[in-house]
């Protein structure tokens, strides 16, 4: 899962030390210890053949092997970022509980989500081959850290509290590492520590029955039954990698009875001899009290601040949200109205559009003025079945409306309307739809079909034709002029909340940089 791609070169002159290809085979040296007897291993796939297996992944290297199987770098294509692809050994797939062990350990890993935990992406199985999709980390392991056999006590105690951390959260979550060791803990090119290889961790009081872990790292209560294991035993090893750290060696004895403490810092010492206690109850009964008494060891004058340095100038007052982008407002102000009539006048131009065209008539009757019972009479002669249908057959309607006659007198007679001029004897004929050439023509022909009536009431003399329906060169529906106010309205209204939504990204992408008075 980790690749190094440090030079080192200032560092070591005479030992270069391991290459960055070489850094999985390293992690992989250290084998972890499983019961029963060890099963002859087959070759690994080569990467073209594991491609052919899974191929949304360009697989580049096999980058080592280890007791619970392969692992290689890959190229996840649809994601396009660099993964470690962990294959479950073929020989071991026939063992009993070991794949039903390995999906378990992809639903385990799925559980735990810290920076300081080598995150899994997926699992699955692929022609038998039993895989998880894991976070391919950019750096080396601690054991080749410590190629030297120890490092500084100030590096351990860096070291050691995000091991703490990550351990603390899978601890609460239920699940135990069981194989802390050097090979197993990674560090990133920025210098983050990261657990790897969970793989053979159970969820604490289930599993399969296996006992896991590798010498000299293995708690006392490792090599007795497995369901007698529990978080504590991650405590013993780190204690263990905590004392290798500061000496570059394992604890002497059976389960590091025997630990030398000499040149020790005496705080350290019993820290690490509490870790190392045999029996689990007389250890630290938990991550974090292990982490608060490693901080505890880090010296007061390490976190004291520099002597004889003058006090920094106190830092400028920053201007504020307001302060830097006030202008916009105005901008908003301005632009605001423009944009919401330009929006304004498009939704216009696409909307439906309604035309009238209308013509007025005179009845001249042989009493004087028309009742209000004469015009209404007047107006059902014209809405009748028989005015409508010779208009629709004049205009051929049936045609237009691709409907039969029958269908097409109830849409005419929506689309005409009549109107008493009050005080008088005029009649407005007004003909609306959505075809200003067939507005007029309706008007017109409705007007005509009028006059040809009017000869069935006795008492009218004649009609007289006061104004011609013409072709309407603008529309009545929708409102132009109400439609662009409105707009402007809205754009000024809502132009000062969007200008400080804008002013808040721009603080955000160019934040104000801190001077001095």
């Amino acid at each position: 899962m980790t690749q190094d791609s440090h030079s080192n070169e200032s560092n070591q002159t005479s030992d270069p030390g391991l290459p960055a290809e070489r850094l999985l085979d390293v992690a992989m040296d250290s084998k972890t210890r499983q019961d029963g007897p060890e099963p002859i291993q087959q070759a690994p796939l080569s990467p073209q053949e594991l491609a052919e297996k899974l191929p949304q992944f360009e697989i580049t290297e096999c980058l080592g092997r280890g007791g619970m199987g392969v692992v290689y770098k890959a190229r996840q294509k649809a994601l396009n970022r660099w993964v470690a692809i962990k294959i479950l050994a073929g020989e071991r797939q026939s063992e009993p509980g070991f794949s039903a062990f390995f999906e378990f350990e992809a639903q385990t890993l799925a559980k735990l989500n810290h920076p300081n935990i080598v995150t899994i992406h997926d699992f699955g199985v692929a022609d038998d081959l039993y895989y998880l999709v894991m976070e391919f980390v950019d750096g080396m392991n601690l054991r080749d850290v410590m190629r030297d056999g120890k490092i500084s006590p100030e590096q351990a105690l860096a070291i050691v509290p995000p091991i703490c951390d990550a351990l603390q959260m899978a601890h609460t979550a239920g699940v135990i590492h069981r194989d802390i060791k050097p090979e197993n803990i990674l560090l990133d090119r920025d210098g983050r520590v990261k657990i790897a290889d969970f793989g053979i961790a159970k969820l604490a009081g289930s599993g399969t029955g296996m006992n896991a872990g590798t010498p000299p790292y293995m708690a006392p209560e490792q090599y007795g039954e497995a369901n007698g294991v529990d978080h504590r035993a991650d405590i013993y090893s780190l204690g263990v990698l905590f004392y290798e750290m500061l000496t570059g060696q394992h604890p002497d004895g059976p389960f590091g009875e025997k630990i030398s403490t000499s040149g020790m810092d005496p705080k350290i010492s019993s820290v690490v001899s509490r870790a190392l206690r045999s029996e689990p109850e007389k250890r630290f009964q938990t991550a974090a009290d292990f982490k608060t008494e490693v901080e505890a060891c880090v010296s007061p004058e390490e976190n004291a601040l520099p002597p004889a340095t003058p006090p920094p100038l106190p830092p400028a007052k920053k201007k504020g949200l307001f302060g830097r982008w006030w202008w916009l407002l105005l901008v908003g102000l301005i632009l605001g109205p423009i944009f919401g009539i330009a929006v304004a006048g498009m939704a216009t131009y696409f909307m439906p559009k309604t035309y009238e065209s209308f013509a007025v008539i005179e009845l001249h009757l042989e009493h004087g003025f028309p009742t209000s019972k004469e015009f209404e009479t007047f107006y059902q002669v014209l809405q009748s079945k028989k005015s409508l249908g010779e208009v629709s057959d004049r205009l051929k309607m049936d045609q237009y409306f691709g409907k039969s006659r029958a269908q097409t007198i109830p849409l005419l007679k929506t689309l005409i309307h009549f109107d008493n001029i009050r005080g008088t004897d005029l009649v407005s004929i007004r003909a609306r739809c959505n075809d200003a050439e067939l507005a007029k023509q309706l008007a017109e022909t409705f007007t005509q079909v009028a006059q040809q009536r009017a000869r069935e009431l006795p008492w009218i003399r004649e009609i007289q034709i006061d104004e011609q329906p013409a072709v309407p060169r603008s529309s009545v529906s929708p409102n132009q002029f109400l439609n662009l106010a409105l707009g402007g309205v809205l754009g000024l209204v809502t132009s000062p909340l969007l200008m400080l939504i804008f002013a808040g990204i721009l603080e955000f992408l160019f934040p104000q940089r801190k001077a001095l008075a």
